[in-house]
């Protein structure tokens, strides 16, 4: 067991049976250990475990990591709007671990968050979770449980949730786009160690091997000219912000991001950025002739291509414009002039090197930051981690808005648990068109956003960034 892990592994097995578990729907404190399974047969049981991948072509071998139920792929789970939905987790592992969704409204108890919302689920436990989506829309799953998030999302934990829509708008086809990041040695192994301080301390981890649907090659699909195609993209990397950018002769028009439908409208210089956690579904127009393509790619060094859409034999007839999905039951306005104002300051970390810059020694590195899970700082150190005080409290029903201010050298990437955000405009006279829970803030950066606080109980504000997570960027609000 290495010295330097970003948590002190025994101790978090220790605490679990001391963890509080915040089960209460009015959002009571309730200490208690998970609750025991029960019947009836749940949707989905999930194992996870050791399986193998082919990360990168021959003569690379096989990558050992995890997934659930020896499945290499992450799980997929697909419900009708007002479905329920029931996940049996069995913690197979020699470590605890939890299950977090993305996108999830109201059910606190269900979060997922590993001592904030649930009691790590201890090796040989089972956890229930049970709750009905409130929102149609595109949802992403993993675990969550301080100290091991970040190496067990490395290693492949992910799943998927997709609430379909009551009326989806028509499409020829549509096209899971799963994006994810992995640093292989030259072997084709997960290199490790998956707890870096130095990473931790600038990017996080940043990998060698980017893969579409867990493939090396890109996902193609041929169709006539004219075909339109649905693309669900989702970032699962662990660091990785990744550019994506259109190119070709067709169309597209972003439909939904973060699970929330949007109007429709043309990406901004034909690209769109996905951070850690981020999702995106886009109707994709293919071109009018036969022999040319969409390509989607991600724009970092020469680009990199992700989805290829070939248009290829007789032309259908040209589609109607991209109708809009109704929105979901999200508020229309949101009262900034009576909102609880709050700011979050991130600072910390390492400056962005400079060209030729010699690498830092570990003992300056160990110097400067003796608790790997203080890596960052909020608030100059008033707030922080889950067993720390609140940034705020709040009545359901309130209007809140958030600073967000990045005094680091390094982007960050904020994901609010439970709640859907407006981002509000420098003066706060306005916000942008559309819903996220998970933004990036650049280096020097202040973002306003803006919601209002949805359910009682305990949310998480945290990075996304897992590395980042794990030291220090994380907190929580309440609401009662």
């Amino acid at each position: 067991m290495r010295a330097n892990h970003l948590i002190d592994r025994r101790k978090a097995l220790a605490g679990i049976a001391a963890s509080v578990f915040w089960a209460d729907s009015a959002g009571a404190q309730t200490p208690a250990a998970p609750k025991p399974v029960e019947s009836p047969q749940p949707d989905l049981m999930l194992r996870p475990g050791a399986v193998s991948r082919r990360l990168a072509p021959d003569p690379a071998t096989e990558t050992t990591g995890l997934g659930y139920n020896g499945a290499a792929q992450p799980f997929v789970l697909r419900k009708k709007a007002g479905e329920s939905v029931f996940l049996r987790l069995d913690n197979t592992l020699n470590e605890p671990t939890t299950l977090h969704c993305y996108g999830l409204h109201g059910v606190n108890a269900m979060d997922g968050a590993g001592g904030l919302t649930q009691v790590p689920l201890a090796p040989g436990a089972s956890f229930d979770y049970r709750f009905t989506p409130n929102h149609s829309g595109l949802h992403w799953l993993h675990p969550l449980v301080p100290g091991f998030a970040a190496s067990q999302r490395a290693r492949g934990l992910a799943g998927l949730l997709i609430v379909e829509e009551k009326d989806p708008p028509p499409a020829d086809r549509e096209l899971l786009v799963l994006l994810d990041d992995w640093r292989l040695n030259q072997d084709g192994a997960l290199a490790e160690p998956y707890d870096s301080p130095p990473e931790a301390a600038r990017s996080g981890r940043l990998g060698n091997r980017l893969t579409v649907n867990g493939l090396h090659d890109a996902a193609e699909l041929t169709l006539p000219p004219r075909s339109r195609v649905r693309l669900r993209l989702i970032n699962l990397a662990n660091a990785r912000i990744m550019p994506m950018r259109f190119l070709g002769a067709g169309k597209a028009a972003v439909i939904a991001i973060d699970g929330q439908w949007v109007e429709p409208f043309d990406p901004l210089h034909k690209q769109v950025v996905m951070a850690p956690g981020s999702r995106f579904e886009i109707m994709v127009d293919l071109p009018p002739e036969s022999g040319q393509a969409v390509e989607v790619e991600i724009a970092l060094g020469k680009g990199l291509s992700v989805v290829r859409l070939t248009a290829d034999g007789a032309a259908v007839a040209p589609r109607p414009p991209v109708q809009q999905i109704p929105l979901n039951d999200l508020p229309a306005a949101i009262r900034l002039q009576h909102a609880t104002r709050t700011t979050l300051e991130i600072t910390g970390g390492f400056d962005a090197p400079k060209p030729g810059a010699a690498p830092i020694p570990p003992a300056e590195i160990a110097k400067r930051f003796p608790d790997p899970r203080k890596i960052w700082t909020l608030n100059g150190g008033k707030v922080g981690g889950f067993d720390g005080p609140p940034l705020f409290r709040v009545k359901r029903g309130d209007p809140c808005v958030l600073a967000l201010a990045n005094k680091t050298g390094w982007a960050q990437v904020i994901h609010i648990h439970g709640h859907h955000f407006r981002y509000l405009h420098p003066f706060d006279d306005g916000w942008e068109p559309y819903w996220l829970d998970t933004l990036v803030i650049s280096p020097g950066q202040t973002i306003r956003i803006a919601f209002d606080a949805e359910a009682a109980g305990k949310w998480a504000i945290r990075s996304s960034i897992m590395e980042h997570f794990e030291s220090g960027v994380a907190t929580w609000f309440e609401v009662s």
